[in-house]
């Protein structure tokens, strides 16, 4: 924002962007390519990604559970994963324990306490911290975590920021591929009891 700020005070002209979604993400693409009169290609770029997600649905809708995911987007404090991420996971095969905050555009507003995670009981934890590499000892040791069925069956993962934090090209191929690598892996074991 201030970057954005400054260039308009310099007198340049700028275009911000703030997608979202999944849908935001493809009318940016679509928008970077009327911009540079390349609408048609633009136009293929946007079916090509729809095509690999609707592949991507696919598959998992023949997994024999879906499980519950917690998306850790960051860990002090504690943010639930942004809207375009939650889309992903569930393309993926999995189901987001906080649906409620999916449209919340600000990370502050997507704040949980660990002992929601708790009560949700996710079956996976995925996390991607900006910038910085995960800790997934850090994660498996927060008091009261033992209880978590993610944490007790070893189900805590990663996923490095720059394939799913980024609201482009990034999230829709390498992004939602290791969601779905890691749903999979999940799913072809037993479910958790109580699960169908």
């Amino acid at each position: 924002a201030e970057i954005t700020k400054e260039a308009i005070h310099r007198g340049l002209p700028v275009l911000n962007f703030n997608q979202r979604n999944v849908s935001e993400i493809f009318e940016f693409i679509e928008l970077i390519a009327r911009l540079v009169n390349q609408q048609e290609k633009g136009r293929q770029l946007v079916a090509a990604y729809q095509s690999e997600l609707e592949k991507i649905a696919y598959a998992a809708a023949a997994f024999n559970w879906r499980p519950r995911v917690f998306f850790e987007e960051w860990n002090d404090p504690l943010i639930s994963g942004i809207e375009w991420v939650e889309e992903l996971i569930e393309l993926a095969g999995g189901e987001p324990i906080f649906p409620e905050f999916r449209k919340q555009r600000k990370a502050k507003d997507r704040v949980v306490e660990p002992e929601q995670i708790v009560q949700r009981n996710p079956d996976v934890i995925i996390a991607s911290w900006c910038g910085m590499k995960v800790d997934i000892n850090a994660i498996c040791s927060r008091p009261g975590w033992d209880a978590i069925g993610a944490v007790r069956n070893g189900r805590v993962y990663e996923v490095p920021s720059s394939h799913i934090l980024q609201p482009g090209p990034a999230s829709l191929t390498d992004g939602i591929r290791e969601l779905h690598r890691i749903l999979k892996d999940v799913t072809s074991s037993a479910p958790p009891p109580g699960c169908s």
